[in-house]
């Protein structure tokens, strides 16, 4: 099972936000464990990039389950909440790749984009940022209680 390699998301990310954008991906999150992350990281992303400029270096992790990060000052355990699928703190992203599986492309994409406009554009109100998500992203709106995608409607 092949694992995800950090440069399999770089490769997508605009030569304007290159090096801003830090990806670290944990040699746990594969290909067979999530065939369709990196596309929807894609396409979160390429909603958003044309609506931003990223001023300051950004942190994500793709990970699976609790992970210790390494740092100078000792080691960062991240951890999500058992209803969380994925986290922000600051300007780090934490993607879990396990928690993910078995959600549609279309979901994955949703999460990732509220994790991305949380950070980059500095909202912390989450009505306000599915109403953000559903500006961003076309085909999908919010009902009050949760996203309505017209391509599942039609099914």
């Amino acid at each position: 099972m092949p694992s995800i390699r950090d440069s399999d998301f770089e490769r997508n990310i605009a030569p304007a936000h290159v090096g801003m954008l830090a990806i670290t991906v944990a040699p746990t999150v594969t290909t067979e464990s999530d065939p369709d992350l990196v596309e929807a990281f894609t396409r979160a992303y390429r909603a958003i990039s044309p609506k931003i400029q990223i001023k300051r270096r950004i942190l994500i992790f793709f990970l699976t389950g609790p992970t210790h990060l390494n740092t100078s000052a000792g080691t960062l355990t991240v951890q999500l909440t058992p209803s969380a699928v994925n986290a922000y703190m600051e300007d780090l992203i934490f993607i879990d790749a396990q928690r993910m599986r078995g959600i549609s492309t279309e979901r994955k994409v949703v999460g990732i984009l509220e994790e991305l406009a949380h950070v980059l554009l500095g909202i912390v109100d989450e009505i306000l940022i599915k109403q953000v998500v559903c500006l961003l992203l076309a085909g999908v709106s919010w009902d009050g209680q949760r996203y309505v995608f017209q391509s599942e409607q039609r099914a």
